[in-house]
């Protein structure tokens, strides 16, 4: 009996410290702003790129009251930031003209307490450009030879290697292709225009072509000797 009467007792007393105290109580939980690294990729024709950086900010803190700003501007290309009320706040990037290789830039979150950074890398891949291969127009004595350096009328900023082939030969005379250098010869007695075509490939498989016209004149007296 005296076992059952102070369990009693003590039940007594544990429910009239919980009704002492206050009914209600207010748990906070633990404001959380983290944000992650991120990683894009592009070739380095292509205008723009863009990220969400929303996708990369891990918190608790209601989106109205945090901002987000870029800190450390790419080396090589520009990066805009904007907030759309869908997606949240999106960074777009564009590489400079003609850059591959590796870029990057910082981003910065912050509700005025806490802040938090992190860096979007960029890889811009590399794309072959095609050789450009100007028109050529030249003239030539008759009975005469004319010797043209072809790489002087190609530009290519991906390559230096080139393969030169002709595509369409003239109507009227003979051509002669070595390497890089093609010889034209007229036929003997031609006077006028004759028309060919140069076909060039870089070393990666971009191909262009250009067109040759040359005009084969008479020989003048004081060189006829």
């Amino acid at each position: 009996m005296l076992k059952r009467g102070y369990l009693l007792l003590l039940m007594i007393i544990s429910i009239s410290l919980l009704t002492s105290c206050d009914d209600t109580y207010t748990f906070k939980s633990q404001v959380k702003l983290e944000t992650l690294s991120a990683s894009m990729s592009l070739y380095e024709d292509d205008l723009t790129e863009s990220i969400n950086l929303s996708q990369f900010i891990i918190t608790n803190i209601p989106d109205k009251e945090l901002v987000v700003t870029i800190i450390n501007l790419p080396q090589h290309g520009n990066v805009e930031l904007r907030k759309h009320q869908d997606e949240g706040y999106v960074a777009i990037y564009s590489p400079d003209v003609n850059f591959y290789g590796f870029d990057s830039f910082d981003f910065q979150v912050s509700n005025g307490k806490l802040t938090s950074i992190s860096s979007v890398y960029i890889r811009v891949k590399a794309k072959n450009d095609d050789p450009i291969a100007s028109d050529i127009k030249l003239t030539v004595y008759e009975n005469s030879s004319l010797t043209i350096n072809l790489t002087e009328y190609v530009i290519d900023i991906d390559s230096e290697q080139m393969i030169y082939t002709i595509e369409m030969l003239p109507e009227q005379g003979y051509v002669n292709l070595s390497e890089n250098y093609l010889t034209y010869t007229p036929s003997e007695g031609f006077l006028g225009d004759v028309t060919m075509r140069y076909l060039v490939k870089d070393d990666q498989g971009g191909v262009n072509s250009g067109t040759i016209t040359i005009k084969v004149v008479p020989k003048p007296a004081s060189l006829s000797n």
